[in-house]
């Protein structure tokens, strides 16, 4: 069986510090932002090479996330999320909203163990 090292309730506490009502921001040229925008550049290819149009996204582990909006928006991706932590999956329609962009986020209320 595998065993959440973490725990629901640690996810929960990491998120209740403040955050940033932004998705991610490609022409940020803030250090900060330095890794995101590498990503933001492979999937730039990666996405010029597979299409996206009418395609679908599933976030694992989609807490406060800044990319669910940025791929509906640069993509056009019909995106989706799923986290267990609750405050996290608020976060991220709160992120979502600022965004104007429409998705799909799970919250599960019980979680299925996981077997090898």
């Amino acid at each position: 069986m595998t065993k959440d090292k973490a725990g629901s309730e640690y996810w929960s506490g990491a998120w209740e510090s403040n955050f940033s009502l932004k998705g991610f921001n490609p022409e940020s040229r803030h250090w900060r932002n330095h890794i995101n925008r590498q990503f933001g550049k492979r999937f730039d290819r990666l996405f010029s090479e597979v299409g996206s149009e009418g395609k679908q996204l599933l976030e694992i582990g989609a807490a406060r996330s800044i990319w669910l909006p940025y791929f509906a928006k640069q993509y056009g991706l019909h995106v989706t999320g799923i986290d267990y932590s609750e405050i996290g999956c608020e976060q991220a329609q709160q992120i979502l909203d600022a965004e104007n962009v429409a998705a799909i986020l799970f919250w599960p209320i019980f979680l299925i163990p996981l077997t090898p």
